[in-house]
């Protein structure tokens, strides 16, 4: 596997499975920022751990806790810079997020607060990816 770390990947390595789902971090981050979700956002994470918890289960050998863990991360990352760097757009079609962030801003940055609350939710996303995939292989078997 020459060519660095990101060129290749074989279809279905656990890599390359982490990376194509990460991309649901941004798609959350977008739908997020245009106000499409509208206080639904639960109702996409829940699908994303049931979908991604039937994969795993699937698709890679145990153990799941890393790939749940890195990929729950990189969704929480990957949503937190999308979200500050629409951040004005994000406000204006979401005034819920608003007005609690005019409140936030006086103790921290919301921008900040968004950067680091976002992958802390991304670590707890991971965990229930992770246990969606254990109860779906145990399920199976």
């Amino acid at each position: 596997m020459s060519g660095g770390l990101f060129l290749y990947f074989d279809p279905m390595s656990t890599k390359s499975i982490v990376l194509r789902f990460s991309l649901f971090g941004i798609l959350a981050g977008l739908l997020n920022v245009l106000g499409w979700l509208g206080g639904m956002e639960w109702v996409f994470w829940l699908g994303l751990v049931l979908f991604c918890g039937i994969y795993f289960s699937r698709n890679i050998r145990p153990p799941f806790y890393w790939p749940a863990m890195l990929l729950g991360i990189i969704w929480g990352l990957s949503t937190a810079f999308v979200q500050s760097l629409f951040y004005d757009l994000f406000l204006h079609n979401n005034p819920n997020y608003a007005a609690s962030f005019n409140e936030l801003s006086k103790f921290i940055d919301p921008r900040l607060y968004l950067l680091i609350s976002n992958p802390l939710r991304g670590i707890i996303t991971g965990m229930l990816v992770f246990l969606a995939a254990l109860l779906f292989k145990k399920s199976k078997t």
